[in-house]
């Protein structure tokens, strides 16, 4: 290699090196951008959003806390997983304390965030009397999203 491309290489590499820092600098402020989290206080129905197992099982300890007294799940059938999520969900929550009349299912095939905030809006708006306020579980990073 000549000394002008060395020199040249060596430049592209110290502008790469400094990029990739500042990026990986802005990593921590981009993550805390996108969680949002509200003081865990009582409410009339905790929802929780579908997808890992580990959301079910928070909404289920909130509900054991005495945080509300109805837990609502949706999802249709998965080919994935070859069962109706909101069925699998009702059964985690009982097999870990919820009682099955304290919890309401919408078997509703979803595939968005939007799709259940439309089955929970239209669940919220059947039974205006007895939900005003609503706790949703879902994970951190998708919390920003969800509001």
């Amino acid at each position: 290699m000549t000394g002008k491309k060395k020199s040249k290489n060596w430049i592209l590499f110290v502008i790469l090196a400094c990029l990739s820092c500042c990026f990986l600098i802005m990593l921590q402020p981009i993550g805390d951008y996108l969680v949002v989290q509200d003081e865990i206080q009582k409410t009339d129905l905790i929802a929780a959003v579908s997808g890992p197992e580990y959301r079910i099982l928070y909404a289920s300890e909130l509900y054991m806390k005495g945080l509300a007294n109805t837990v609502f799940f949706t999802g249709g059938f998965s080919k994935e997983n070859n069962r109706i999520e909101a069925s699998w969900s009702k059964y985690v929550a009982e097999t870990h304390g919820v009682p099955g009349e304290a919890i309401v299912i919408d078997e509703n095939a979803v595939l968005t965030t939007h799709d259940e905030a439309v089955l929970l809006k239209n669940y919220i708006d059947a039974h205006p009397d007895t939900v005003k306020t609503v706790a949703l579980v879902t994970d951190p990073w998708h919390s920003r999203r969800t509001r």
